[in-house]
């Protein structure tokens, strides 16, 4: 009975003659924003085609000596706005202190003291369903981590 009604309530419209078609073509985008810092040769604002991976953002803007991409998963899909920052090796070839949280997997966010495999893996389930973090608080809003625990990670953790 929903069907019919569905359908008829359907050919009311398309028969009413009062429902103008939708370009789609102005809501789709041909670019999206990223902000990159770090280890990179091009720093600041980039634009690439949607749907573009960290991989694709880091050929077009170039690696340095001193970037460690070893912890990043470079088949993340970036999202309009994401900010990313790669991290470095320090001149001693030790891997410098922080973790992105952008960008670590799960068994890199487990270096961070205080974060276990359950919270690791809601950090990058929230990754997936929201994007990259904008700024180190935006962590908070991962089930898990509250002011208290963000006080004792903030200084071990960047984007």
């Amino acid at each position: 009975m929903r069907l019919l009604l569905t359908v008829f309530i359907c050919l009311l419209i398309l028969s009413s003659g009062k429902f103008e078609t939708i370009q789609l073509n102005g809501y789709l985008r041909d670019q999206i924003q990223i902000t990159v810092h770090g280890e990179v040769k091009k720093q600041g604002l980039v634009y690439i085609k949607p749907y573009a991976t960290i991989d694709d953002l880091l050929h077009e803007v170039g690696l340095t000596e001193n970037a460690d991409i070893s912890r990043i998963n470079l088949a993340t899909i970036l999202k309009d706005k994401d900010i990313l920052t790669i991290p470095s090796i320090d001149t001693s070839n030790t891997i410098s202190n922080t973790i992105s949280i952008n960008t670590a997997d799960v068994e890199g966010l487990m270096q961070i003291q205080g974060i276990g495999k359950k919270i690791a893996q809601a950090i990058v389930d929230y990754r997936k369903e929201h994007g990259l973090f904008q700024n180190i608080e935006d962590i908070m809003k991962v089930k898990g981590i509250g002011k208290s625990k963000f006080e004792k990670i903030k200084d071990d953790i960047c984007l």
